[in-house]
């Protein structure tokens, strides 16, 4: 089938006498392309709804803290992966905006300079970074942490975000403090057995 647009227009003639004039404009191809743009964006939609919801489902299975947050001294989240609550004690909805605590609180305050320093040395090289550092949850445990994060950057160059992962390494740290005391007390042992 066709499409037509109807269009009416009043008429006065000299005679003093009134009238319409109608125009009828095929319309069809513009009622197509009209269709085929509404099935796109219906897919697009679709597709990018099926996108977020793997997304999600991804982030809420790693390990660890997947994060955005501003290029400020508070590290303000703008967003945060359900591993938030494991990593730090506080959800997301605590954290984004530094609603109940900003992230950078949690660092220890002798790690935040370094951490800072190196960021943003980094980023003004366009270059990813990585730190180890200590942060306190909430229920003030002492947790080691490993992130890594790159620069937003605008068109000008300036750095308007940063996007990054951190993840627990607790175990990892203390791992390697045994093993260090352990060779010490090796050494110290052999040091020992040597003079005898």
């Amino acid at each position: 089938g066709r499409f037509f647009r109807m269009k009416c227009i009043p008429l006065t003639f000299e005679s003093g006498s009134r009238g319409a004039g109608v125009i009828l404009e095929d319309i069809t191809e513009m009622k197509t392309y009209q269709h085929e743009l509404e099935r796109r964006v219906e897919e697009r939609t679709a597709a990018l709804a099926e996108s977020q919801r793997a997304l999600a489902t991804l982030m809420g299975n790693l390990p660890g803290m997947a994060y955005r947050c501003r290029n400020d001294r508070s590290f303000t989240m703008e967003f945060v992966s359900e591993g938030s609550l494991e990593l730090t004690g506080y959800t997301g909805e605590e954290l984004v905006g530094n609603r109940a605590i900003a992230y950078a609180d949690l660092v220890e305050p002798a790690d935040l300079p370094r951490i800072l320093a190196s960021s943003q040395e980094a980023m003004a090289a366009h270059h990813p970074f990585q730190h180890t550092y200590r942060i306190r949850t909430k229920a003030g445990a002492e947790k080691w942490v490993w992130e890594q994060g790159l620069g937003v950057y605008a068109p000008g160059g300036d750095v308007i975000a940063i996007e990054g992962f951190i993840i627990d390494i607790t175990d990892r740290k203390n791992a390697e403090e045994i093993i260090k005391k352990a060779n010490k007390q090796v050494a110290l042992l052999t040091s020992i057995t040597r003079h005898d």
